[in-house]
Formats: C-alpha cells, structure tokens, sequence
C-alpha cells in the first residue's frame, strides 16, 4: 500500500512538473522584449565611425552631413568623388542627394530638382 501511494505522489509530482514547464515556457514566449524605438536613433548605435566621421543613420541627409574628402580627376571625364568615405561616381546616389558633376574642387549635387556645391576644403 505504502509503495502504491509513493507510486501515485511521484506520478502526481511528475504531472505537475511537466505542466509548470509548459505553462512557464508560454509565458517567457508571452514576455519576450520587443525595443521599441519611437522612430528614432537606437540608442545603441555607434554615433562616430571608427575613422571619426558621424555617422548619419537617416536616408534623408542634410548638405552639412556631406564632406568632400577628395576628388580623382581622370582625362577621359570619369571622375570620382570620395563623400564621408564612400568613393562616387556622376548620376550615384547619397542619401537623397544626386551626383550630378563632379569637379576639380566641388561636386554639384540635385535634391528635389534643386542644386547644391559641396566645395573641397582647402588644406591650412
């Protein structure tokens, strides 16, 4: 009789186990943590690249988000622009901004059918 009613408790304790697990593993699922931004920055996102430049996590930059590091000049016509890091060539893209010419010592972007002159900065 003894052994019958261990039987049952250990039977009875393993049910109980098993439906604590379920019921706890829904409600970790029902809890899980979901960050949500406002529409804005995470707060866990680098500000500074690793070079020093800003980073801008926008798609829609401002023209002050723009520097000009350098020009390559190529005889043919196929000059190239370096922008916050990025090597760019007529008619690509930053931001919303569009390459329309690039010069000897500024590039003439288009936003929003209006123009805009990023100069190079002279060296003191």
């Amino acid at each position: 009789m003894k052994k019958r009613i261990e039987k049952t408790f250990i039977v009875i304790v393993m049910a109980l186990m098993s439906f604590m697990t379920i019921s706890f593993s829904q409600n970790v699922e029902k809890n899980v943590f979901v960050y949500d931004d406002h529409n804005k920055r995470d707060p866990f996102w680098s500000l500074v690249s690793e070079d020093g430049i800003i980073i801008n996590y926008d798609d829609d930059l401002i023209l002050s988000d723009l520097r000009l590091e350098g020009v390559i000049v190529d005889d043919a016509g196929n000059n190239l622009a370096i922008i916050n890091g990025q090597i760019l060539k007529n008619q690509d893209r930053i931001g919303q901004f569009l390459i329309m010419r690039i010069e000897r010592d500024h590039v003439v972007f288009e936003k929003n059918g209006q123009p805009f002159t990023l100069y190079l900065k002279k060296e003191e």
